[in-house]
């Protein structure tokens, strides 16, 4: 799995995509429904192209300064997240299968308690 990043990582590189780590993007940039860059560390970085990997709602209604946004999108429901870990381990788990999901010991009042207690930004 490292290799696959470092891969991405050179690639994205070698062809001028720039990284810059433990920087808080406060808003992605727009011009007439185009986008023109972000506002990182509290300076303006042009950009012709943004992929945001924060979840789509937030990337709308907290970093996009439009107002058309696609409404359809921002009224479907929204899910729970996960965390996912990618493992690589020696030792083997007959109790374990390829791909595991766990859940806590109530997992009813877990999401009873996601849903009635959302947080609406």
């Amino acid at each position: 799995m490292q290799s696959i990043v470092r891969s991405l990582l050179k690639l994205a590189s070698e062809t001028g995509v720039k990284f810059s780590y433990r920087s808080k993007v406060t808003r992605i940039l727009t011009d007439k429904n185009r986008v023109t860059g972000i506002e990182v560390n509290g300076k303006q970085v042009n950009a012709d192209v943004i992929v945001s990997n924060m979840d789509v709602w937030f990337t709308y209604r907290q970093l996009l300064n439009e107002r058309n946004f696609p409404k359809r999108v921002l009224r479907q429901e929204r899910s729970s997240s996960a965390l996912i870990f990618y493992w690589g381990i020696s030792k083997r788990f007959e109790q374990l299968d390829l791909h595991n999901i766990f859940f806590s010991e109530d997992y009813e009042d877990e999401f009873r308690h996601i849903w009635q207690h959302q947080n609406h930004q």
